[in-house]
């Protein structure tokens, strides 16, 4: 191969490497006929849709967020595990069931440390040693409400700190009283919160049956 003919190979296979970009004419500034070039504008991209809240239940239609549903295997444990801890007296045991902002159902404004010293003075006067049976509540009479359920016609009041994704649960005493002496109320009665993997107390109570 000629010089003549390498320079003009060289040439060919340096633009050949170059990113093709299309002009286009514009009559904005004189260019090669009156003209300039410019880079085309930039393709317009439609946002992507706002994701909605998540809601336990909804209309099918539109874009829709659902929560997953509790696990009442959860619900459960939470119940044992407060039968349990009054069983044995263990006030450590009832507080790392706590969220860090529990409250007491019926007086919330005295937040997690009323709650705490409540739960302390309760073990203190109470001794469930002769308590009969190995649970506190009638585990399968549970029942347990999402926070949208509880708008619902024969539903349980909504405690004023029950937030969506909550559940609300009452179970019955197996026994409320020893002998004459009155323990418990005839229903225990909680708000359940989301805390991570696990379910905690986010309001404790007990209540009189329905």
């Amino acid at each position: 191969m000629n010089s003549g003919g390498l320079v003009l190979w060289l040439s060919v296979a340096a633009c050949a490497c170059r990113p093709v970009v299309p002009w286009i004419e514009s009559s904005a500034s004189p260019g090669l006929d009156g003209g300039v070039w410019r880079r085309p504008d930039g393709v317009v991209v439609d946002p992507l849709p706002a994701i909605p809240s998540a809601v336990e239940r909804a209309e099918a239609h539109g874009v829709i967020a659902l929560r997953e549903p509790v696990d009442v295997n959860k619900v459960r444990d939470i119940v044992l595990g407060i039968s349990d801890a009054w069983k044995h007296g263990s006030l450590s045991a009832l507080t790392d069931l706590l969220t860090a902002d529990a409250v007491q159902i019926d007086a919330p404004k005295g937040g997690r440390v009323a709650l705490v010293e409540r739960l302390r003075e309760r073990l203190r006067a109470v001794s469930l040693d002769r308590l009969p049976g190995g649970c506190l509540f009638s585990i399968e009479r549970l029942a347990h409400y999402s926070y949208d359920d509880m708008s619902l016609a024969g539903a349980p009041a909504r405690p004023s700190t029950m937030r969506p994704g909550d559940v609300y649960v009452r179970v019955p005493f197996e026994a409320t009283q020893l002998g004459s002496e009155p323990v418990f109320g005839e229903e225990l009665e909680l708000v359940l919160r989301r805390d991570g993997e696990r379910l905690r107390v986010a309001g404790y109570g007990e209540a009189a049956s329905r």
